[in-house]
């Protein structure tokens, strides 16, 4: 076979394989819990949720919490996870707290309720080589249930 179409074969057949092969599907991610590790630290649980039809593993991620309209934290999370096919996974992550510009939106805080947005990007496996791909999930809090069942906790409610 002459060079040129071996060269388009070869070429053809690449991108018959990237259009058919699997496609990454964005992962969710949800928020279960929020507890400080130390001062300036939070450890942040959330569930993963995988539906494609086989397994990812997440190599790193890089990530920001707002609240209000105020960026409140930031991390990254270096170990890698596994989540199986159309799975979920629970993981924990590291959160550096800005407590300055947490204390700025204290405002938002006083409000009935309040936006907390999770966002930022994760590194994948696939087979063709790892893949950088953007994620956002965003939860309305009602800051008055929040402290109702924080007192209750805190002096015994009824």
């Amino acid at each position: 076979m002459p060079k040129p179409t071996l060269l388009l074969s070869a070429g053809l057949a690449l991108l018959v394989f990237t259009a058919c092969g699997p496609l990454v599907k964005p992962v969710s991610v949800h928020v279960t819990g929020v507890s400080f590790s130390s001062r300036d630290t939070a450890e942040v649980t959330v569930v993963l949720g995988n539906p494609s039809r086989f397994a990812l593993d997440i190599l790193s991620a890089e990530y920001r919490i707002t609240v209000g309209e105020r960026r409140c934290g930031n991390g990254h999370h270096d170990t890698p996870i596994h989540v199986g096919a159309r799975d979920s996974t629970e993981a924990g992550i590291r959160l550096a707290v800005d407590y300055e510009e947490l204390l700025a939106s204290l405002p938002e805080l006083l409000r009935d309720t309040v936006a907390v947005k999770l966002d930022g990007s994760y590194q994948v496996k696939t087979a063709l080589g790892a893949r950088r791909v953007g994620f956002s999930t965003e939860r309305r809090i009602a800051v008055k249930d929040q402290i109702r069942s924080f007192l209750d906790g805190l002096f015994g409610g009824e």
